[in-house]
């Protein structure tokens, strides 16, 4: 597998180096940058299969110029990229990275996360996707802090799918894969944990997991029954939520004013009428 590494730092080139060619011989590094210009440079000469990109380099740019100028050159990316980053905070940049499913690692390198990610790259079936993601991860950086609307999917067989987040109506865990469920109908199988989405939807989006395995739009929401813990879509779907995350939903509720808490006389009368 032809491979360039673009690397400003040396030991981390060399290290990167080390660990590929000891542990992964069927890559062959043809090539190494250490700058935006002289990475878009060797990436037109080589042609090649696999790209190790640091996100901070050297000639005032960042690895996301390159691809950028690729993109609007109008230069097929069929090749897959590997993004490494020294950043190991769950922010923005990161983020943008589980939105378009773009595969990174974090400084300093760790083997088997560098080996995940090249096993994940070796199955991929002729990168016809790669440019679609990397253009999305540009558009999301582009947005210069704007939420993402979009969410790509990987599916069976290495194909990938991009979604309008608004259309998800729930998400529902299925041991490492994720079925989604949206607003036309359709279910959408991906093969990667709840936990993932989970993170990046409530952190940005108006989404709530009411139980360990489930996470609910709740633009979708019609109403929420906490004794029962159910919660009616507005198609007429009723999700069941867990005891504990169901109480985390109505206090959620109940703070953003989504609900509001049952007055002293309710609460009186509903006493009474449990009461006989």
């Amino acid at each position: 597998m032809k491979t360039l590494i673009i690397e400003d730092v040396q030991k981390d080139s060399e290290l990167l180096q080390l660990l590929l060619t000891r542990n992964h011989p069927e890559i062959e590094i043809t090539g190494t940058a250490r700058g935006a210009l002289s990475g878009y440079k060797l990436i037109l000469e080589q042609r090649p299969h696999l790209v190790f990109m640091d996100i901070e380099i050297e000639e005032r740019g960042t690895s996301f110029d390159i691809i950028d100028r690729l993109l609007n050159e109008g230069i097929p990316i069929n090749f897959d990229v590997v993004f490494m980053t020294a950043h190991k905070q769950y922010d923005y940049t990161t983020r943008a990275f589980e939105y378009a499913a773009v595969d990174y690692i974090t400084k300093p390198i760790d083997p088997h996360s560098l080996a995940r990610a090249i096993e994940r790259t070796r199955d991929r079936q002729q990168h016809k996707n790669a440019g679609r993601v990397l253009q999305e991860l540009v558009n999301i950086l582009k947005a210069d802090g704007s939420k993402s609307s979009v969410l790509s999917l990987p599916l069976a067989h290495h194909d990938l799918r991009m979604v309008q987040i608004e259309d998800i109506r729930y998400i529902k865990a299925d041991s490492v894969v994720s079925h989604f469920y949206m607003s036309n109908g359709e279910k959408i199988i991906a093969f990667r944990p709840l936990s993932v989405y989970r993170k990046l939807l409530e952190a940005d989006h108006n989404f709530f997991s009411i139980s360990q395995s489930l996470t609910v739009n709740l633009s979708y929401m019609e109403r929420y029954n906490h004794k029962h813990k159910t919660l009616n879509l507005t198609d007429g779907e009723v999700l069941h939520a867990s005891r504990m995350y169901g109480t985390k939903l109505y206090t959620h509720l109940r703070d953003t004013n989504r609900i509001k808490p049952p007055s002293l006389l309710e609460r009186i009368r509903q006493k009474l009428l449990t009461s006989f």
